[in-house]
């Protein structure tokens, strides 16, 4: 049976972990923690930089009991400036939850 309705969005998602990778310039990793949805398994999780633009999109499953840690690595920053990252999960029917922002970091 498919599911035509939905019962909600996706569960809160911690604010992601950002470092400078060492010895390297205009590059940041971005990490975070998948979070789960009551009815979807397979939810889109959007990287996106200083709270305006998607840099990344990324489907995963991922089921409570098993929430793995996810990666991103921005490449092509202008080296020195500064960035903040969040993460938003959304389900197929489009409902989301976002992240807080990350703490700054310096491309």
């Amino acid at each position: 049976m498919a599911v035509t309705t939905d019962t909600g969005k996706p569960e809160s998602i911690a604010k992601p972990n950002v470092e400078k990778p060492d010895g390297t310039s205009g590059t940041v990793e971005v990490t975070w923690t998948q979070t789960w949805d009551r009815d979807n398994r397979n939810l889109t999780y959007e990287v996106i930089l200083d709270a305006e633009t998607v840099v990344h999109s990324v489907e995963a499953g991922s089921r409570f009991w098993d929430l793995r840690t996810m990666t991103y690595t921005d490449t092509g920053l202008a080296p020195g400036t500064v960035h903040t990252y969040s993460i938003r999960a959304v389900d197929p029917f489009g409902n989301g939850n976002w992240s807080a922002q990350s703490d700054p970091v310096s491309g």
